[in-house]
């Protein structure tokens, strides 16, 4: 069994710069610790199993990049830069590149932005976290997580400022195969702005979450195959604006779920296939909200759909093309609202 341990101070990361300091072994345990700024971490693990690397840059560095590659089967990668994840941590940049069965990757980002998080993984049953100014006392802006997954039951997990003041992040999940699973959860129970998720699933059985919180938000999911689900919900924390949301599901079984508070939100719902279902709903349990649009789009049969609006000048536009098997349901509470549904005749050749 081999062991390989890096710890290194401030003076030897400034040369770590322009030399990166290099972590390679082979089936074993590597762990790289750095304090200070301006540092590269660079960790390749190939051509074996059960393979586990840590890297942790601490509290207060700024500017720090890490690369870790692993090759094989049950190998396991944690990143941690700026320790405990709450203090201000500047620009910082992790690659995860794991090929093989049953990998996992933590990746955990604290502080200010722009932060860059990209994690691939190619095989069978592996499995990504990623955490990016999590913590209370976390501000995160202008960061991005891009996760990419090629295999069968693969899981994606984001979470990007999930309290304290986070705008302008971005998380960007793209799945191809069988099985798979995303969730994103967007500064649920804190403060900010303009934080986008965009989900691809390509494949059968797969599952899309994405839960959004404060003002200006979008949600774009993408699902083709069967038996996919998709869920938005868009702050039901606390009072936000301006939301908008859009779902695209192609195959067979596919369901569809939208949830949205308050003002001027937006959903967009799209289904090709057989016994898909929908429901919007735009904050109409209570009466509250105004100036909503939804439109859903289903075609096939056995398709079902639900859109529930609450307040004034809400619109709602409803298409499902099929006569034999369609069910529609519009509930609008309020003054100046506009419901079109349409059932039975096909959009054209």
């Amino acid at each position: 069994m081999t062991k390989t341990t890096f710890t290194t101070g401030a003076a030897i990361i400034a040369l770590a710069a322009a030399a990166p300091a290099h972590a390679q072994v082979t089936g074993d345990t590597s762990t790289v610790t750095q304090n200070g700024s301006d540092s590269t971490v660079l960790v390749n693990q190939l051509g074996s199993d059960g393979n586990e690397s840590t890297v942790t840059q601490a509290a207060g560095s700024t500017q720090n990049d890490t690369e870790v590659n692993q090759d094989g089967s049950g190998n396991i990668s944690n990143v941690d830069q700026n320790g405990d994840k709450s203090l201000v941590a500047g620009r910082a940049d992790i690659f995860v590149d794991q090929i093989g069965t049953g990998n996992d990757s933590d990746v955990g980002q604290g502080g200010d932005g722009p932060n860059d998080i990209d994690v691939v993984q190619e095989g069978t049953t592996n499995r990504s976290t990623v955490s990016q100014a999590e913590n209370g006392s976390s501000f995160g802006f202008r960061n991005v997580v891009d996760v990419d997954q090629f295999g069968t039951s693969n899981v994606s997990t984001i979470v990007q400022g999930n309290s304290g003041i986070s705008d302008d992040n971005q998380a960007l999940v793209d799945q191809d195969g069988t099985g798979n699973e995303s969730t994103i959860q967007q500064n649920i129970l804190g403060n900010g702005d303009f934080q986008i998720a965009d989900v691809t699933q390509d494949g059968t059985g797969n599952m899309s979450f994405v839960l959004q919180d404060e003002d200006l938000n979008e949600a774009t999911v993408v699902q083709i195959g069967t038996t996919n689900f998709s869920d938005i919900d868009q702050n039901r924390v606390s009072v936000a604006e301006d939301n908008f949301a859009d779902v695209m599901q192609t195959g067979t079984s596919n369901r569809s779920i939208i949830v949205q508070e308050e003002d001027l939100n937006e959903a967009t719902v799209v289904q090709d296939g057989m016994t898909n279902e929908s429901l919007i709903d735009q904050n109409s349990t209570n009466g509250g909200g105004s100036d909503n649009e939804a439109l859903l789009t289903q075609i096939g049969n056995g398709n079902i759909s639900e859109i529930f609006q609450g307040g004034t000048l809400n619109t709602a536009d409803v298409g499902q093309f099929d006569p034999l098997g369609s069910f529609s349901s519009v509930d609008q509470v309020g003054t100046g609202n506009l419901a079109t549904v349409t059932q039975g005749t096909a959009p054209g050749p």
